[in-house]
């Protein structure tokens, strides 16, 4: 039970300082992690003063000299001798609480059961003996308290370290788990044991434990880095499930990432409450945008540190939003692993105010940015080289793309991917644009041809637009079908990582072809295209019904809308025709009359 020091007092208030008789004693208990290099587990010697100012000045220069000492013996933990045969800590996992609390619940239950195998073999033969029996007991839980003054209380605790870590290769550092807390753990699983040994030998069976912390029945402690790898797993079985393309989980893990470095992989999920998540609202309001190309191989710390001595500004409010509901999802999955009660990221929001509505988001073209575009050096030079302008494009895409966009309201993905024969007539001779996905098993045997669509809703059929058919886009379909057996409409393009065909295309539109034929402005991207169709959607009183069918954009259903098809380019042929770009010519693109 450890030696005695009987008669020792502590001295309020002051730190280490105890007083016996009439002289004052230095007493510090030394780091669990640290037992072992020191060679025990407190140190206490005499001060050889009796004067309190001098022990206080004196205790003052040991604190110094002690602290030197741990942590040079720390410091040879993670970087030891390479003569000495030992393990460096960067080959050795850090001792983080989840494992210390399964390593203790471990030795609390094994402990346990030994004891009362024991105790079953060989039980008190009468009173008496079940007397001493329960002495002993009560004395040892009274030390494991701290309450016994005649014992070594830091010994006691110091004996079950050992037995619980000796044989774990885990190296205890102080920034992710302080020995005090680690000391307050081993304390708790001693006054366990001990508390059910009293029980037991008192014949009082109404409990199975006495700290939380030990009930069989509770869950393991689980980090957020062990939960948010459970989630990755879910989402990538139900991508597999619904067919969604591998970009959608790459999204999931980029959010993810941030969360958990906001949180912390070895913060315990449980111990996410209302105040964790506000710190994280707060935290993500403060990341700078583009933070892992701009301050590369940096903690986000240092970024967030960085990024206020630039001024530069934090995560728009829609990006916030992105991460707070990757948040949500991950703390539904605990507490539908019942590792949580509530959800306490419910109700954030992003500590932001987003200044621009849904529609201002990306900015539409002005009709004299369209006229100076059709008529940059680019078009200028197809238009100038022969009859059919469209055969004198370097790249096929590039002319043809802001087009097809701009006239038939697709989307950058929807043309890029298109096949040749999505381009055809219906019985009534009208053309159209077949908008769907290919199948499995086309996309297995040629994953070149993928196509998808965005939603359900962006399955449809949209009329060629009367001024393409000017412009000479049929005759371009036709050519393309007789040059090659290719099925591709736009051949050439790299597609990347994804089987994005678009990617490409968009970056040169971007970074290039858009900035060389016009002056942009904020918001004004590739996109713009489609969204300049939506205007002009607009301008002809478009219903909700063509704008679906048409567009290709999701909204609210009724019952109705499941009724009848939508898939009828003849019915929505003279709405299309109508989209016009008042003060737009682009009579020099048209394809000529050949001379008779």
């Amino acid at each position: 039970m450890g030696d005695t020091q009987r008669g020792m007092n502590k001295v309020p208030g002051q730190d280490f300082l105890y007083r016996r008789g009439g002289a004052y004693y230095y007493r510090r208990r030394v780091p669990l992690d640290l037992v072992s290099a020191i060679g025990r587990s407190h140190i206490q010697f005499s001060l050889n003063t009796p004067a309190l100012r001098i022990a206080k000045e004196q205790r003052n220069i040991q604190n110094l000299e002690w602290d030197a000492k741990f942590a040079k013996e720390r410091a040879k933990l993670k970087h030891p001798d390479p003569s000495s045969g030992q393990t460096s800590a960067a080959q050795k996992k850090l001792l983080t609480e989840p494992l210390a609390i399964q390593l203790v619940q471990k030795y609390v239950e094994e402990t346990d059961k030994r004891r009362c195998e024991r105790a079953l073999a060989d039980p008190p033969q009468n009173s008496e003996e079940r007397r001493e029996a329960e002495q002993n007991i009560e004395e040892d839980l009274a030390i494991a308290r701290d309450r016994a003054p005649m014992y070594n209380h830091d010994a006691f605790i110091s004996h079950a370290y050992e037995e619980i870590f000796a044989s774990v290769d885990a190296d205890l550092d102080e920034q992710t788990y302080s020995s005090d807390a680690l000391y307050a753990l081993v304390k708790r699983a001693c006054i366990e044991v001990e508390r059910r040994a009293l029980a037991r030998v008192r014949d009082d069976h109404r409990h199975r434990f006495f700290d939380n912390l030990f009930d069989p029945a509770s869950p393991p402690p689980v980090t957020v880095g062990e939960l948010s790898n459970q989630f990755l797993a879910l989402k990538r079985e139900e991508a597999a499930a619904h067919k969604l393309a591998p970009k959608s989980i790459d999204k999931h893990r980029d959010n993810l990432a941030l969360v958990r470095e906001i949180l912390g992989d070895e913060a315990l999920v449980r111990d996410i409450n209302w105040e964790a998540c506000r710190r994280f609202c707060s935290v993500l309001a403060q990341v700078p945008p583009n933070r892992t190309k701009i301050y590369k191989g940096v903690t986000l710390d240092v970024a967030i540190a960085r990024a206020k001595e630039e001024e530069r500004g934090g995560l728009a409010a829609i990006t916030q939003q992105q991460y707070l509901a990757t948040l949500r999802e991950l703390l539904d999955l605990a507490v539908n692993k019942d590792l949580i009660r509530t959800n306490y990221a419910k109700n954030l929001r992003p500590l932001k105010v987003d200044e621009l509505a849904p529609d201002e988001k990306r900015k539409s073209f002005e009709i004299e940015q369209l006229k100076t575009f059709f008529s940059s050096a680019y078009y200028r030079a197809c238009a100038e080289a022969g009859a059919a302008p469209y055969r004198h494009a370097d790249k096929s895409w590039r002319y043809w793309f802001p087009l097809l966009a701009l006239f038939g309201g697709m989307r950058p993905k929807e043309i890029f991917q298109m096949h040749v024969e999505d381009v055809r007539p219906t019985e009534a001779g009208t053309w159209f644009f077949s908008i769907a996905e290919t199948t499995d098993e086309g996309d297995e045997r040629a994953p070149e041809l993928k196509k998808t669509t965005k939603t359900l809703t962006s399955r449809r059929q949209v009329p060629v637009h009367p001024e393409l058919a000017k412009l000479g886009f049929l005759e371009f379909v036709k050519d393309q079908k007789k040059s090659s057996s290719d099925p591709l409409l736009f051949r050439g393009i790299r597609r990347n990582k994804y089987e994005d065909p678009a990617h490409y295309p968009l970056r040169r539109f971007r970074e290039k072809y858009l900035k060389e034929a016009i002056d942009l402005k904020p918001r004004q991207s590739p996109y713009s295209f489609r969204h300049t169709w939506r205007d002009a959607a607009r301008l002809i009183g478009a219903s909700p019904d063509f704008l679906k069918a048409v567009g290709g954009w999701t909204g609210g259903t009724t019952t109705s809308d499941n009724y009848g098809s939508k898939h009828q380019p003849d019915l929505y042929a003279k709405d299309v025709a109508r989209i016009a770009y008042q003060g737009l010519d682009l009579s020099h693109l048209y394809v000529k009359a050949a001379s008779p």
